[in-house]
């Protein structure tokens, strides 16, 4: 659960998979080292996981902050969404 994603450390784009406490499903993507992902390599991760769990969920949200890698969060919010647009073709 919860405390598996606190403790999680991964490499770059590995996944822990969990319920959360209102019965949804959680994913945690590992980003890799802190500090070496580039916007580029956020917009392919996610690109990864969008098309991993395409279909899969009726909703997806996703924690802007918590892959604000390029330290803004305007810029980050747009490459998720630029990332995402571009995995529905």
């Amino acid at each position: 659960g919860l405390r598996s994603a606190k403790n999680f450390k991964s490499g770059k784009d590995d996944t822990i998979t969990f319920s959360g406490a209102m019965g949804e499903t959680v994913v945690v993507v590992g980003l890799g080292e802190r500090g070496k992902m580039s916007a580029e390599d956020l917009r392919k991760t996610i690109a990864k996981v969008i098309k991993a769990t395409k279909g899969k969920y009726q909703t997806i949200a996703i924690d802007v902050p918590g892959f604000n890698v390029v330290r803004d969060e305007v810029l980050t919010a747009a490459l998720l969404s630029e990332s995402i647009n571009m995995s529905d073709y």
